[in-house]
């Protein structure tokens, strides 16, 4: 007999932002609905009031159906027909129910649009455009038009998984409209790591700056992202370019700086190395001796499998205290790095204090997109940085874990893999054939 192959059903975690009243954002966060419930879902209705509106009605073909006739409408709850309204404006008459009807057309088409472009098995997030006040009055219009992209397993707008810049704005404004302590079944990811949404609470919950847990608080979060710039380089820099290591002057400043521990935090502003403090290259370097003896016997053995034999041969007579006093004659490259990353750090600090405390949307979505060009920006500025799209977004990713364990949160940080399983392009899908990462089956903790 041949094997039974089991699929787990389909299920979507729907992810829409939109400013449906001047000031008021309304969120669906990870809203957990299988794919008969997504035009009920967009329409209003949540599965949540089933025991109210019935189960006919958060079905497409039931909603489709309310709408065919004014007199069938007419007998829906009084709660269903409020939060229809909600979403297709005044519906106390059969002209306007009739052109709600209309306005249902486009989102029927989006919905065939997500159910041709998801897989045909699992749970994926169906991530809609973020909509102001004014693109909300155009909403069936621009619902009409919607494309989607993967990224990292999820389905996002295509004019935002094309760009990994407004991928960053996008997850950006995501973790800065979750609230604190609230269960969102979303992901934020970048490169090869994910945390689960219900961490991005942490930003909003950042104290004010003369709060006493303010400073341990934020520290958490610069260690994390300046774990993941060391963590980067390591895999990137080095590991896919051994090239690089056969150049003592290139790599040996690299080396130091990845075994390096990250700077704990001071009191008084200062998250970061300071190339300003006397001594400060001693610390960094001081710090890096003990794991950079492990890593010159992980390099002579890698580079002897991969056939990189003179370069095995060298760090074999090479020791960390040779690299270590190179490193202090001549710390010029050392010192970029550490001023950017200075620069990647406070820009999050600053991002992180506004998002807490404003509450304008406006503001929140200029943040969010400046946020992501300066990251973008700054990367680049990094050894290898022409090919960081996706690290900006790893240290989104990174710092939401680092804030979120030092408030308390225990949220896991999840290692992504390149999955074997290759999606069908349909439609006008964008980025089709680019590579999926998705969630490994156990997750991995980063605190150590």
């Amino acid at each position: 007999m041949p094997p039974i192959l089991s699929f787990e059903p389909v299920r979507y975690r729907l992810c829409w932002l939109r400013e449906n009243a001047p000031g008021h954002v309304e969120t669906d966060l990870g809203l957990d609905i299988a794919p008969e419930q997504l035009l009920p879902a967009l329409s209003g209705l949540r599965p949540k009031d089933l025991p109210v509106v019935g189960q006919a009605l958060l079905t497409a073909y039931g909603i489709t159906d309310a709408f065919d006739c004014y007199q069938r409408f007419k007998l829906l709850p009084v709660c269903a027909v409020r939060r229809l309204s909600a979403m297709f404006g005044p519906l106390d008459s059969a002209e306007r129910v009739a052109e709600a009807r209309r306005n249902l057309d486009s989102m029927i088409a989006l919905t065939n649009m997500v159910a041709a472009a998801a897989p045909r098995a699992g749970s994926v997030e169906v991530h809609l455009p973020y909509f102001d006040h004014a693109a909300w009055r155009r909403r069936f219009d621009l619902l009409r038009d919607v494309r989607f992209g993967y990224s990292y397993g999820r389905l996002l707008p295509a004019g935002v998984a094309a760009h990994p810049e407004t991928v960053t704005a996008h997850q950006a404004l995501l973790a800065a409209s979750t609230s604190y302590g609230s269960g969102q079944h979303f992901s934020i990811a970048g490169f090869d790591r994910a945390i689960h949404g219900s961490a991005c609470g942490a930003w909003r919950a950042i104290p004010p700056q003369h709060h006493m847990r303010y400073y341990g608080l934020m520290f958490g979060m610069t260690v994390a992202v300046q774990r993941a710039i060391r963590r980067w380089m390591d895999q990137y820099w080095i590991w896919r370019h051994m090239d690089n290591l056969a150049d003592p002057a290139v790599s040996w400043p690299i080396l130091v700086y990845v075994h390096s521990d990250p700077f704990p935090g001071c009191r008084g502003r200062k998250f970061t190395y300071s190339v300003q403090d006397p001594g400060w290259i001693y610390d960094l370097t001081g710090s890096a001796r003990t794991a950079l003896r492990r890593a010159i016997k992980t390099i002579q053995a890698e580079t002897w499998d991969y056939k990189h034999y003179e370069i095995s041969r060298f760090y074999a007579r090479t020791s960390a205290k040779q690299i270590l006093e190179a490193v202090r004659k001549d710390y010029r490259t050392v010192t970029e790095i550490v001023k950017v990353e200075a620069v990647l750090v406070k820009r999050l600090v600053h991002w992180g204090n506004l998002v807490s405390r404003s509450i304008s949307p406006r503001e929140v979505e200029e943040a969010c997109a400046e946020l992501a060009a300066d990251l973008h920006s700054s990367v680049r500025q990094l050894p290898g940085g022409a090919a960081a799209a996706q690290l900006p977004s790893l240290l989104l990713t990174e710092a939401t874990y680092g804030l979120n364990w030092a408030m308390g949160g225990r949220q896991k940080m999840q290692k992504l893999r390149v999955s074997k399983q290759t999606f069908q392009p349909v439609g006008d899908l964008v980025d089709s054939d680019e590579t999926h990462l998705l969630a490994d089956d156990g997750p991995d903790s980063l605190a150590a």
